[in-house]
């Protein structure tokens, strides 16, 4: 959201509340974020973000259900005089305000609310209540996107289990709470007219099963830490066009004691016939040009400076409707800057993908020319030992997930001479690692199975699947 009003702000150091309830507008970004394309990589790729408002109807458990028993109730269509008056903001959970206890019972018929657990003060309190819900949204394809291309939806996550239905026609399903997903929307989108994006979410609670010998374990399911009971569209959605023959992912590795780097490429044809794909690999120093200032530098500001080495060109046959891989690789030869904490040099390798001289695809990762390893008991980053120091954290509040508060976060941990955060019992959004790349931070990555809840049902299968 471009703006955010916070009404009754209560002035600290004594100053009376009635002096605390002018109006506070933050007039700038709140929450930046970039998107799922790089600009590098237009126009062969596009993107439309669908954050926003969008109609909101909760759907009660049926009366007398019994919980933890692993018996998941059906979440019945949404009805057309069901939707609340009151529009959802995605990205957030739509019980967001119980994060953190939620509303406080206060003096009398009071019920003030407490300023961290709070953060949607127009969202009603009876959606703190719900375990299912439906959400809804316009939204039109742009007329320059090519009618060629793959329209997917892209979630950057949802919590809970979802169903995505485009023009009243089931799309896809999820089933996670920390990692994006893809579908693929092609064959249900009107490219002509205005379109119905609609997604109904179970909350993981529904899936808890109780074990009859261990009564703490009823997850089945990695469950996470302080975000576990949160549901709903919690962060990014975004509508995204992407070429029929493509790069689908890029997985670089910096072999520093080989003296090699190396790309691990991923292709993905959605056409009927096979397809011969020319790649070429190009790297470039990714140059952060942030501002220094508290507001300016968590705000993405960057560009690309001049080729610091090229990959040589590689032909890979990939199957009609099917993938294949191709690995490119070349000797460094000292021309990329090693990463490390006091010097985060950055890069974006560029692999571009051609057939009979066409410009298919360009998909770029940015990487650190880094590599650790280990030696009997040390730690070495780039051959060399190095101690970390850091700071620990679980999710306590939905502020945590702006690049603001991670910049903050990590801005704290360099000015202590720290080097490293532990982002703790669950996958955190993407903004943790681009901006730890960024500002020289390593990274003690998790899972989201969070031992220390005793929740993890171990004895369902579904558990070890999930």
């Amino acid at each position: 959201m471009k703006q955010i009003a916070y009404g009754s702000v209560a002035l600290l150091l004594g100053v009376a509340s009635a002096q605390a309830a002018e109006r506070v507008v933050f007039a700038g970004d709140f929450a930046p974020q970039e998107g799922f394309v790089s600009p590098s990589e237009k126009p062969l790729r596009q993107e439309l973000c669908l954050n926003g408002s969008w109609r909101f109807q909760p759907v009660p458990v049926p009366d007398g259900y019994k919980w933890d028993q692993g018996i998941t109730p059906e979440l019945p269509p949404p009805a057309d005089d069901k939707w609340e008056r009151v529009p959802i903001k995605i990205p957030s959970p739509w019980n967001v305000n119980h994060w953190g206890n939620g509303p406080k019972v206060g003096v009398g018929t009071d019920r003030p609310y407490a300023p961290d657990s709070v953060y949607y003060p127009s969202y009603p309190e009876a959606w703190i209540h719900y375990h299912m819900a439906w959400m809804e949204r316009g939204f039109r394809v742009p007329s320059e996107w090519p009618a060629t291309h793959r329209l997917l939806l892209h979630f950057e996550s949802v919590a809970g289990e979802c169903q995505v239905w485009i023009n009243g026609r089931k799309v896809g399903g999820h089933f996670d709470k920390y990692l994006p997903f893809d579908v693929d929307v092609t064959d249900a989108v009107a490219r002509d007219r205005e379109n119905t994006v609609r997604v109904g979410v179970r909350s993981y609670r529904l899936f808890d099963k109780r074990d009859a010998r261990y009564a703490k374990m009823t997850a089945p399911y990695p469950n996470g830490s302080n975000s576990d009971r949160l549901s709903g569209l919690w962060q990014d959605v975004s509508l995204v066009s992407l070429p029929p023959v493509r790069t689908d992912d890029v997985f670089v590795k910096a072999w520093l004691d080989r003296d090699t780097l190396e790309a691990e490429v991923r292709l993905h044809n959605d056409t009927a016939q096979p397809c011969s794909v020319e790649l070429a690999g190009e790297v470039r120093e990714w140059i952060n040009e942030a501002g220094a200032s508290v507001l300016e530098a968590p705000v993405p500001k960057w560009r690309l400076g001049e080729r610091a080495l090229s990959l040589p060109a590689s032909t890979v046959s990939v199957p009609a409707h099917g993938t294949a891989t191709a690995t490119l690789a070349v000797k460094a030869g000292g021309s990329l800057k090693p990463w490390s904490p006091d010097a985060p040099n950055l890069y974006v390798l560029q692999v571009a993908a051609r057939s009979a001289g066409a410009a298919l695809d360009v998909k770029c990762q940015r990487f650190g020319w880094r590599q650790f390893t280990l030696s009997g008991r040390d730690l070495l980053l780039n051959g060399k030992k190095i101690q970390l120091r850091g700071d620990i954290c679980h999710p306590f509040g939905a502020y945590m997930w702006s690049r603001r508060f991670v910049w903050a976060w990590y801005r704290m941990i360099k000015d202590m001479h720290g080097n490293a955060v532990r982002p703790h019992a669950q996958i955190y959004p993407r903004a943790y690692l681009d901006l730890a790349d960024e500002m020289g931070i390593c990274v003690l990555d998790e899972t989201a199975i969070f031992g220390s809840s005793i929740r993890s049902n171990f004895a369902e299968p579904e558990f070890w699947t999930r």
